[in-house]
């Protein structure tokens, strides 16, 4: 299985990764994909992707697209790779060793060719950047220094043209919001 994975190193690291995993699944769930997660040890998060179609059933278990989400130094990682769904695994592992290779090339084929796996990274990559704009947004005290968007509400530095989190231009400095001094 190791060499049907796709992995990305994302400079952003969140105290939380249970809102991200919340998100990746909420996104495929919306797609009409079965999903679970389940926490690591480790702080992570573990999210199972299946549908009816593109994945097969190999001796009892489904085969999914497995997420991996992992926190680094300063970063977080994600894996995606193909894996069996949820916990089935455990009553079929001396079947499935079997078959798994033949099955595993085809079922990677299919997943990069509809790209779940960049699709799933870049969901993640998103939710990091929400998240920890999120996260900075609230731990920063409102200051006179500050400018707030009037679209998101993210205070912004003095001299900054546009807002950090949602890009809309800031207006000048001195200007009133609504035009009025």
């Amino acid at each position: 299985m190791g060499a049907f994975s796709s992995t990305k190193a994302i400079p952003i690291a969140v105290a939380d990764l249970g809102p991200v995993a919340n998100d990746l699944v909420l996104h495929f769930r919306q797609q009409g994909y079965e999903t679970t997660s389940q926490p690591t040890l480790t702080g992570g998060w573990d999210v199972s992707i299946t549908k009816g179609g593109i994945f097969k059933s190999v001796i009892g278990t489904k085969t999914a697209l497995k997420i991996e989400i992992a926190v680094g130094r300063n970063q977080t990682n994600v894996r995606a790779s193909v894996g069996v769904f949820g916990l089935q695994a455990i009553p079929s592992a001396i079947s499935l060793l079997l078959f798994w290779p033949l099955l595993a090339t085809q079922i990677f084929g299919l997943v990069r060719q509809s790209r779940l796996d960049d699709e799933a990274i870049a969901c993640v990559e998103d939710s990091l950047k929400i998240h920890a704009a999120q996260s900075t947004a609230a731990s920063v005290l409102p200051s006179r220094q500050q400018r707030f968007c009037v679209e998101c509400g993210t205070g912004n530095a003095p001299n900054a043209p546009f807002c950090a989190n949602c890009g809309v231009k800031l207006p000048a400095s001195g200007q009133s919001i609504r035009g009025v001094s």
